[in-house]
């Protein structure tokens, strides 16, 4: 079974920033590559390397949580991070407003009719 390595992980990343400049690619959802089959620790080798090559990049970029992952091992500090990207990212389907400000439109609306 072969692993991650770092020097393989850093090439592709700036070959996947390249071509998403490229492409005007706006967002993408990856998985925590290198880490889990990979063997490589995801807080101290692959995250840093994600931020250190992808920060300036004008493609977000967001980390995948795997379905059936324990989320026992999540801290509350990442759960509330994810969740504030979730609920004010613009949403076409919403005309490019965000569930947070749809929400309290709507409470506000519901509170006035009361």
């Amino acid at each position: 079974m072969y692993h991650a390595e770092l020097t393989y992980l850093n090439k592709g990343l700036k070959r996947l920033k390249k071509m998403c400049e490229s492409r005007g690619i706006k967002t993408v959802s990856l998985p925590k590559i290198g880490a889990g089959l990979g063997k490589l620790d995801w807080n101290s080798d692959v995250k840093p390397l994600l931020e250190s090559i992808l920060s300036d990049c004008e493609t977000v970029f967001n980390a995948h949580i795997p379905e059936g992952s324990d989320f026992s091992s999540l801290t509350d500090a990442f759960i509330r991070k994810a969740q504030h990207k979730i609920n004010r990212r613009p949403r076409k389907k919403l005309n490019f407003d965000s569930p947070k400000n749809i929400f309290f439109r709507q409470i506000a609306n519901f509170a006035l009719a009361s």
